[in-house]
C-alpha cells in the first residue's frame, strides 16, 4: 500500500512546486498540464517554452519515500474538499531544522515556533503561503 499527499490548489501549483522544489531539494517529475501542444499519448508535457505558463494536471515529487502530489483544482469544482489534511515531515532534527527555515519564507501562520517538546527534538507547526500547513518533527518520535 502507499498513501500520498496531494495538494490541491486553484491556479498557484507552479508557484508551489518551485517553492516545494527548494524547500525538499528535490526536483518536480511527471509535470502534465491541462491541454498544451506538447502532447505524447494524450499527456501533456512541459517543455522550456510552456513551464510554468499552464495549469498543471498533475506534478509529483518524490520527497524520500513520499510522493507529494501538487494539482491545479479548481474551488467550485464538484468534489472539492472543503477540509484540508496537514502533512507531517518526520526527519532528522537538522533537516527539520532547515526545512523550518525555507517553510517560513512568505508563511501565514507559525502555529507552533520550532522547539523541544517530550516526543520530539524538535516539533513546530507552519502554515505556509498556500495555506498548508506542515507538522514538523525532528529526532525521537515516540523511540
Amino acid at each position: 500500500m502507499e498513501i500520498n499527499i496531494a495538494i490541491l490548489l486553484n491556479g498557484k501549483a507552479w508557484e508551489a512546486v518551485c517553492f516545494y522544489e527548494k524547500v525538499f531539494g528535490v526536483k518536480a517529475k511527471d509535470v502534465i498540464y491541462y491541454g498544451g501542444e506538447n502532447t505524447r499519448g494524450g499527456r501533456s508535457y512541459p517543455n522550456m517554452q510552456i513551464c510554468g505558463s499552464g495549469k498543471i494536471r498533475l506534478a509529483t515529487l518524490c520527497v524520500g519515500n513520499a510522493k507529494l502530489r501538487i494539482i491545479d483544482f479548481p474551488e467550485d469544482t464538484a468534489g472539492f474538499p472543503s477540509e484540508k489534511l496537514a502533512p507531517v515531515i518526520i526527519d532528522t532534527a537538522e533537516n527539520i531544522s532547515e526545512y523550518y527555515k525555507k517553510l517560513l519564507q512568505d508563511c501565514r501562520e507559525i502555529t507552533v515556533p520550532i522547539t523541544k517538546t517530550p516526543f520530539a527534538e524538535l516539533h513546530a507547526a507552519v502554515t505556509d503561503k498556500f495555506g498548508i500547513t506542515w507538522l514538523l518533527n525532528g529526532g525521537y518520535i515516540f523511540e
